[in-house]
Parts: C-alpha cells; sequence; structure tokens
C-alpha cells in the first residue's frame, strides 16, 4: 500500500498531544464557537480485498454523534481529521474499516469572527459556490464578488451546451460564456449580494497563465481571436477600466483598483500552492500581483480549493459529511506558516448552496452512463450518499463545512513567491 503523508505548515494557536484509549476517546475541552481543530495522526485503511467498506472516522462529542470524515482506501500515512464544531469534552473518533494511531496531535486555530468587506476571487462562474459558499452567504452587505474569465472554452463543438444550435466553435464560445457570465451576475444574489458587488472581468478562459508570461501582450483565445473581454463585461452594473483587450498587467490593474477603491479588508481566493487548476493558479497570482501594485493590503487572505493537484478524488464522503484540509504532498514544503478555519454549513445553509450550485448551468449536468457506473464501483458511498444534484463533481461539494487555509496579507505574497518558484523548478525538471 502506498504511503502519503498530509502536511501543511500550519500556525496554530496552540497545540498539545492526546492519547486516545481504547474507546477511541480523548479528554479534552474545546470551544468551537472561537476555534477550529485538527486532529494529526496515522491512518492506514484495511484492503480492498480484506474489506469492501469505506474508510472514515466517526467523531461524536460527549457520546452525541457529530459528523463522520471519509478518506480514499488506496493510500496510508499521516492524516487531518477535523473535528472544529465538536460540543464536550469527550471526543470520540471510531475509525470504521481503517485503523488510526493512539496517539495525535490536536492542533487549534483562532477564527476570524468578523472578516469585514470581502472580495471573493472567483476565477471562472461557480468556483465562489463551490468552495467560498460560506463567505457569499454570511455577510452579504459587505461581500463583493470578481468573476476572471466567463469559462467560455469549448473543446468541440459536439460539446456546446445546447446540441447542434451553434455550427462553429467561437459561436458555440460565445453563447456559452454569455450564459455562464449570466450565472456570475445572478446566482449571488441568491444570497442577499447586491447586482453592483458582482464583477465579470470576462478574460479568455484557459489563457491566465499564458497572460502572467506575457503580462504586456494582448492574448486571445486561438479558436475565436475576435472575442474581448468587453464581449461578457454586458451585465457589470459599474464600468472597469478595461475589456478592449487581454492583458495581465490590465487584469492585474482593474483588482488593484477595486481592492482600493472597496477598501478590502478580506480575500478569498484560490489557493496555489494547493489547487490543480491553472486559471486558479494564476488568478491567486494576479490577487498577489495587485496588492503588490498599489501597496493596499488585506487584513486577511482565505485560501479554498476546488482542484487537487496530483489526486484525482477529494472530499470523499457522501453529501454532509465533514472535510479536513485537502489533500497537500509533504515534499512541497513552504516556508509560509498559516492558520485553517473550517466554516460550517447547517442543513439550512447546505441545501441553500445546492440550490445556488444548481442554478449553476456548468454544475447542472448530469453524469453520463459510464461515469456512472464507473463511480459506483470506485465509491462504495455512492449507495447510501443522498442523491442532491445531478454530477459527481456537484455532489462532492456539498459537504458540512467549507475548509480554508489562512494567511495575513503580507504571508499571501510569500507564499505566492514561493509557490512560483515551485512551479518553476517543476517546469525546469
Amino acid at each position: 500500500m502506498k504511503e502519503r503523508i498530509d502536511y501543511y505548515p500550519f500556525n496554530e494557536k496552540y497545540s498539545r498531544f492526546v492519547e486516545i484509549d481504547s474507546k477511541c476517546t480523548f479528554h479534552i475541552q474545546m470551544d468551537p464557537e472561537n476555534f477550529s481543530y485538527l486532529l494529526y495522526l496515522d491512518f492506514r485503511p484495511i484492503p480492498f480485498w480484506q474489506d469492501f467498506g469505506k474508510s472514515c472516522v466517526r467523531l461524536c462529542g460527549d457520546g452525541k454523534y457529530h459528523n463522520s470524515q471519509y478518506f480514499l482506501n488506496s493510500d496510508c500515512g499521516k492524516r487531518y481529521i477535523n473535528v472544529s464544531d465538536i460540543e464536550g469534552s469527550v471526543i470520540s473518533a471510531e475509525p470504521y474499516h481503517c485503523i488510526i494511531g493512539d496517539r495525535a496531535k490536536l492542533y487549534a486555530f483562532r477564527r476570524i469572527r468578523n472578516p469585514g468587506r470581502t472580495l471573493i476571487v472567483a476565477p471562472h462562474p461557480d468556483d465562489a459556490e463551490l468552495g467560498a459558499f460560506t463567505f457569499l452567504s454570511s455577510n452579504p452587505a459587505n461581500t463583493f464578488v470578481v468573476t476572471l474569465s466567463a469559462g467560455e472554452c469549448v473543446k468541440d463543438i459536439d460539446k456546446q451546451y445546447f446540441s447542434g444550435m451553434d455550427q462553429d466553435v467561437s459561436a458555440a464560445m460565445r453563447r456559452k460564456g454569455l450564459l455562464r457570465a449570466w450565472n456570475s451576475a445572478t446566482v449571488p444574489m441568491l444570497c442577499g449580494i447586491e447586482s453592483d458587488h458582482l464583477f465579470m472581468l470576462g478574460y479568455p478562459d484557459g489563457m491566465l497563465t499564458e497572460m502572467m508570461m506575457k503580462p504586456t501582450t494582448d492574448i486571445r483565445n486561438p479558436a475565436d481571436p475576435d472575442l474581448k473581454p468587453n464581449f461578457f463585461r454586458l451585465y457589470n452594473r459599474d464600468p472597469l477600466a478595461h475589456g478592449d483587450d487581454s492583458r495581465w498587467d490590465h487584469l492585474v490593474d482593474e483588482l488593484a483598483d477595486l481592492l482600493s477603491s472597496l477598501a478590502i479588508q478580506t480575500v478569498v481566493v484560490t489557493n496555489p500552492i494547493v489547487d490543480s487548476h491553472p486559471d486558479h493558479i494564476a488568478a491567486a497570482y494576479a490577487v498577489a500581483d495587485a496588492i503588490r501594485k498599489n501597496s493596499f493590503t488585506p487584513d486577511n487572505v482565505f485560501m479554498y480549493v476546488n482542484h487537487i493537484r496530483k489526486a484525482k478524488r477529494f472530499n470523499t464522503g457522501p453529501v454532509g459529511s465533514v472535510i479536513g484540509p485537502q489533500v497537500f504532498n509533504a515534499r512541497q514544503v513552504f516556508g509560509t506558516v498559516m492558520d485553517f478555519e473550517s466554516r460550517p454549513l447547517d442543513e439550512e445553509l447546505l441545501k441553500r448552496k445546492g440550490i445556488a450550485m444548481n442554478a449553476m448551468y456548468d454544475l447542472y449536468r448530469p453524469d453520463g452512463f459510464f461515469a456512472t457506473v464507473k463511480h459506483m464501483f470506485r465509491k462504495p458511498e455512492w449507495f447510501d450518499s443522498p442523491r442532491i444534484g445531478l454530477g459527481r463533481y456537484f455532489r462532492r461539494s456539498l459537504k458540512a463545512n467549507e475548509p480554508f487555509c489562512v494567511v495575513s496579507g503580507h504571508s499571501f505574497l510569500k507564499l505566492c513567491d514561493e509557490a512560483r518558484s515551485s512551479d518553476r523548478g517543476e517546469e525546469e525538471k
């Protein structure tokens, strides 16, 4: 069995070692109102040929069931178990179809109770709803969303949204982008966010990394070289400075203007060291460049993950289960330390997130026949998971919490520098 050690350079408020007794319990007084908690311990799944069950740890507080966290059966090693939001002084972590160590380290992270004026940076329509819905819904009067790209790419004419409607990829791209731009301009209003708090920049989908590499060059999608960002900005209530070309320096200028003009205190953006999508990585770098450009530094940066590097499956477990920090390769050790925050979703908020995600057209498509059959055999929890939503990607984002890595604005700049250096090192190999 392959070994994988999850590791984050955490900067916890405090930590302590705990002994897990024969009843799978340990004693500690926790304060879930003000702290998020992680339990770091050894994990080994029972091999598939010995037990067909799904590996999970069942969490209880003072004998009352809280939730369960699920793990992949393919590898063993160190894991983080999210024990946030458990009330009680006697905590139970009971393993099912797996074995956990009897000695663990408990990390405590102080919650940021008032993030203030918040800017959510979404690389594409639906990224904010998937990874940062708790921010969309918690304080709409002080929350703003900027979407960098309309997500318009159509790789093949047979993959267009409406079969047979358009006869060339360019027309299909424009139609798809307009629909997704409309999604980004309207879906956050389900959370109470005003339309003038929503910004669509319309930069070319899948081209942000190339734009970053050539910051003063007008980069267009080869499938439609005449397509400009302004085409997808028609739903913006407030005019933006640029839009006639797709240049990295103009993207950075617009983000810098938003940070300063809106007096942003907290930025929510994709995690450049964990998220694997090139546009998601570039989105974080664009925020870092914008912070440097106008010397306006936010107090906090919350980083979310919608794709995982070198991991095809993540957020395992049925709808409503708890998740911890996303898979992180210990060999990629960064010097910047970070906090962790688990933001809970109660049953009603989880349903509201499902409605918002369902309103995003790109998430509405069901799995195909072969994908459904493949999923049945790869994930046994499919059988007892509530059938909320149509596709796997949809369902695995409906969890009882949203995990974030948190750094200060200054530390975020350092983290992006380290991530860029790491990316360059991998390219040279």
